[in-house]
């Protein structure tokens, strides 16, 4: 028992940094889906489940001393390779999933990937070595971060320029970048967290043990597979959505909208998952090398299945509250029923 009340209070921990930015009222919310439907594709590509094997093989003695250096250093070049593919292969990429005006946010995207991606195993090694509040200050300072660049960018600048139209703030800011502008905010969060990690990155050595490596590439493959399985679920909808949907252009994009902030309903649920994911791999991880093992495992089930069921129950029977997060109370009845609304507003209509 003391053990799940360990992973317990890192899941709160973990849990504290997942915030959640409520976008409303543009068509722009429909291009940030299909491009944050991107970013999990390459991510997975990129990682290559490398957090996972860290975990894994960290806890074999005979490789402790280059698990870490083995790791980093074959991650530093997937990530330059995978990354500078994506940047070169942008508009290709770009019109795939149905960005046609806007083929520059699959490579801000890009940059996004490879920062996070650097910042992987430093985070990997807070979590091993049980070091959840590092862990939650970084996320927090780095969303707080991403939350200000975001509000400078979409809120600060407009106004500052209406009221100003010489403002030196138009040499940063275009009214047609919209998306843009939260991809930045993303860089800048991963690029203060790559800062706020130095010492763990420093701690790295750039050579590769080739026996360890071919180990965690046979260990990793299959995991890779199942999270690219695992991303078609949670994610691909939106690209599905936007390509066969019998709206076109602007409309089919407005569209996916709607669907990504319905689909938003359920973040409760899935900041507990995340959270819980991000102190359960160490912990289950160390666990195996315990004699009850088995039994700590199914008590872990038995308490994460009633914490999902509860929040399920909590989501379902207060849809009319949660519905209100994602409502436009400002053009209920402007539009309702339209399949195009005015330039600028999301107007979920079946929600009015």
């Amino acid at each position: 028992m003391a053990s799940i009340k360990k992973l317990a209070s890192q899941t709160v921990w973990y849990g504290a940094p997942y915030l959640t930015l409520k976008f409303r009222g543009t068509v722009e919310y429909g291009k940030m889906s299909l491009i944050y439907a991107l970013i999990p594709f390459l991510n997975t590509l990129v990682l290559f489940a490398f957090e996972t094997a860290y975990f894994r093989f960290i806890q074999r003695s005979h490789y402790k001393e280059d698990v870490y250096n083995t790791l980093t250093s074959s991650l530093l070049i997937s990530t330059a390779g995978i990354v500078s593919l994506t940047i070169y292969f942008h508009i290709p990429i770009a019109h795939f999933i149905g960005l046609y005006s806007h083929p520059e946010y699959v490579t801000l995207a890009a940059v996004i990937i490879g920062l996070d991606a650097i910042s992987a195993l430093p985070f990997a090694k807070l979590r091993n070595e049980n070091r959840p509040k590092k862990f939650a200050a970084i996320r927090i300072f780095g969303i707080l971060i991403n939350i200000g660049v975001v509000y400078f960018f979409l809120t600060v600048c407009p106004h500052v320029i209406k009221a100003n139209s010489n403002s030196v703030l138009r040499l940063i800011y275009s009214a047609g970048f919209g998306v843009g502008y939260v991809l930045i905010g993303n860089i800048a969060q991963s690029f203060f967290q790559l800062i706020a990690l130095w010492k763990e990155l420093l701690t790295a050595r750039l050579r590769i043990n080739f026996v360890l490596w071919k180990e965690v590439w046979i260990y990793a493959l299959p995991l890779t597979i199942a999270s690219f399985a695992g991303m078609i679920n949670e994610t691909f909808d939106r690209v599905m959505l936007q390509r066969w949907s019998p709206l076109k252009g602007d409309a089919a994009t407005f569209e996916v909208g709607v669907y990504s902030a319905c689909y938003k309903l359920s973040i409760l649920i899935t900041l507990f998952i995340q959270a819980f994911r991000m102190g359960a791999e160490p912990f289950f991880f160390k666990q195996s090398l315990e004699a009850d093992a088995p039994k700590v495992y199914a008590r872990v089930m038995k308490f994460f299945v009633i914490t999902i069921c509860g929040m399920f129950l909590l989501v379902s029977l207060y849809l009319d509250l949660w519905k209100l997060f994602i409502r436009d109370e400002k053009n209920v009845g402007r539009h309702q029923g339209s399949a195009h609304p005015a330039a600028g507003e999301y107007v979920p209509r079946y929600l009015h």
